[in-house]
């Protein structure tokens, strides 16, 4: 704000929020969930569903045994659509 001598109003005009759907879901001990065949084919499916339209972010808990699973889209509805394709793939299969 003070390099640009404007408000923070004026610097987040543009800026567009975004509906996110997040979910936790078990992670067993021993699984690589970042080298899992499944969880990388639904990421890749949310992915090309969303286009420019959103953003997803899986990632592990640093403090509980679980995976964090969230979508942003354009609307609720895409967001959640999304969540739901992560959450589908059976994580216990290595």
């Amino acid at each position: 704000m003070a390099r640009q001598d404007a408000p923070l109003s004026s610097l987040v005009a543009d800026l567009r929020m975004f509906p996110k759907h997040m979910v936790n879901v078990p992670l067993e001990p021993g699984v690589d969930w970042r080298s899992h065949a499944g969880l990388s084919a639904a990421r890749e499916s949310v992915e090309s569903m969303l286009g420019d339209r959103g953003r997803v972010l899986i990632r592990a808990s640093g403090t509980e045994p679980k995976l964090r699973l969230m979508v942003e889209a354009e609307d609720e509805a895409l967001a959640r659509r999304g969540v739901e394709t992560l959450v589908a793939v059976d994580l216990t299969n290595r």
